[in-house]
């Protein structure tokens, strides 16, 4: 399989490349998700970046929308896989720890006020620090399935620290992200439903998570085009900004 990217911008070309590079160092883990194959120039001059073929995929929340009693099903294949990917030990000379990268952005987050900044960033110092793998993007859409085997894919945001991050990243998308049933393909009822299904035996506390989750999309600053203002009604759900 290629994806094609109609770029010959050199650091685009940078970007395809690490992304390259990551697949196969998750690969290596033994974690599954699509072999990567290096990039290729094809027509035109655009650049494309090969991947191992999965016959009759399709996302796990694609799944869900269209097969709703057996939701518990492909939820449960959801978790397992996010459970293999965070028992792994991470690289950490390959990747910054997700603390410091949402750190990182706290500078161009225009929605916060100094005050809040502060506290955001004495909220993640405050969270156990690990050395085990996240996911970075954690939701059923970032999971597809063929036949009885699931993969994880779309791993740009792939760092390591505390399971309770991706746990964060699934809440924001359950509960903040304004564009949830239009990206989910079903009801915010639903959505929530895949939640509860999803996090019961997680082992993290929930009110931390929702928390987290607030300003979670500080993650998504520069790379998912959401604006200051839809990251700013984050703030009105929860009392930590009151």
């Amino acid at each position: 399989m290629v994806k094609v990217f109609l770029t010959k911008d050199e650091s685009d070309l940078e970007e395809l490349q690490k992304e390259q590079d990551l697949s196969s160092y998750v690969y290596s883990l033994g974690i599954p998700t699509p072999e990567a194959g290096g990039l290729v120039k094809v027509a035109g001059g655009s650049v494309g970046a090969v991947y191992q073929n999965i016959p009759s995929k399709k996302s796990l929340i694609r799944a869900i929308s269209e097969d709703w009693e057996n939701m518990p099903f492909y939820i449960h294949r959801f978790v397992d896989l996010g459970t293999v990917i965070r028992s792994k030990p991470c690289d950490k000379n390959r990747f910054v720890p997700v603390e410091e990268r949402m750190k990182s952005k706290l500078p161009d987050a225009t929605m916060y006020t100094d005050e809040e900044k502060i506290r955001i960033s004495d909220f993640l110092d405050a969270i156990p620090k690990c050395d085990n793998c996240l996911h970075g993007d954690y939701h059923p859409g970032n999971f597809i399935f063929s036949g009885n085997d699931v993969y994880a894919i779309d791993l740009g945001l792939f760092s390591y620290g505390n399971p309770i991050y991706d746990w964060a990243n699934w809440y924001f998308m359950t509960h903040y992200y304004m564009k949830r049933e239009e990206h989910f393909y079903m009801t915010c009822d639903k959505l929530l439903k895949c939640w509860e299904e999803s996090f019961r035996n997680s082992g993290c506390d929930e009110e931390q998570v929702s928390i987290l989750a607030s300003f979670y999309s500080l993650n998504y600053l520069g790379i998912m085009p959401m604006s200051p203002l839809s990251l700013a009604n984050n703030k009105k759900l929860t009392p930590f900004f009151r």
